[in-house]
């Protein structure tokens, strides 16, 4: 089995989305694909499941910036690696989204910690006739952790907390090399508060108290481009013009397309 791994940029987003393309499996290898910087490593959305034999095509709307990110399938006992890959962006250090990447927000840390507490999972039992106490453990949860960002503008205001109040899990995605943060983190925002700081301006600073916890849905495969971008690249065209550009092409080279960049 020869299985290659690429990785690109893809117009649109703000910071820009990756897209990663998979070749090369057989139909019923069970497959996870994975982004990976450092220590850290995150889920691509819809990178588990069970090929069908074609080619794969996933958008990563969460990649981190300011570093090189490496992409990783694992096979059964083999794992495979795109070259490394990096993107730009020179906003903040962090944003928050939903998590299909549909709303963006760029926010800025408030402070300077990074308090994390974990939960255990452990019993003790008294048992007849031992002094000792018998335990029944289990791995710990993932983090809780308190998290404090501004926005500097109504408008950076209105989009955090029209994205906060839907309740969903959201995604927090920064830049890489921040201390020892993760890039990503998947996250559940319990009840939040914010308050304007200072006499004049429109700096807010938010309290979030935050539970990290995995992709909910870690096989949904995110797309971003739909026919009608299709329809609005060849709007001013002929099929005989479609089929003469994309004779010598593959159906594979079409589903790989950023028509965002032909738009």
């Amino acid at each position: 089995m020869s299985v290659t791994v690429s990785a690109t940029e893809l117009s649109g987003g703000v910071p820009p989305f990756a897209q990663v393309v998979v070749s090369g499996m057989l139909s019923g290898d069970v497959y996870t694909v994975v982004g990976t910087t450092g220590l850290h490593e995150w889920p691509v959305q819809g990178g588990q499941g069970t090929s069908d034999g074609n080619q794969l095509v996933l958008v990563d709307s969460r990649v981190p910036w300011g570093g090189d990110v490496i992409y990783k399938v694992a096979i059964g006992l083999d794992t495979y690696e795109a070259a490394a890959f990096s993107i730009v962006y020179d906003g903040a250090a962090c944003v928050f989204q939903s998590l299909t990447g549909d709303k963006i927000v760029p926010v800025w840390v408030a402070t300077f910690k990074d308090p994390r507490s974990f939960k255990t999972r452990r019993g003790f039992f008294e048992v007849t006739g031992r002094r000792d106490l018998v335990v029944r453990h289990d791995v710990t949860s993932l983090p809780q952790k308190p998290v404090e960002v501004e926005t500097d503008s109504a408008a950076l205001t209105s989009a955090f907390e029209d994205l906060l109040s839907s309740g969903a899990p959201i995604v927090r995605r920064q830049q890489i090399g921040l201390r020892d943060l993760p890039p990503v983190e998947v996250i559940s925002v319990g009840d939040w508060d914010s308050e304007l700081v200072g006499a004049v301006g429109e700096l807010r600073v938010w309290s979030l108290p935050t539970q990290v916890m995995g992709d909910p849905e870690p096989g949904t495969v995110l797309f971003i481009f739909e026919w009608d971008d299709f329809d609005l690249v060849y709007a001013s065209s002929t099929w005989a013009a479609f089929d003469t550009e994309w004779a010598p092409l593959t159906w594979d080279a079409f589903d790989a397309t950023d028509w965002g960049a032909r738009l």
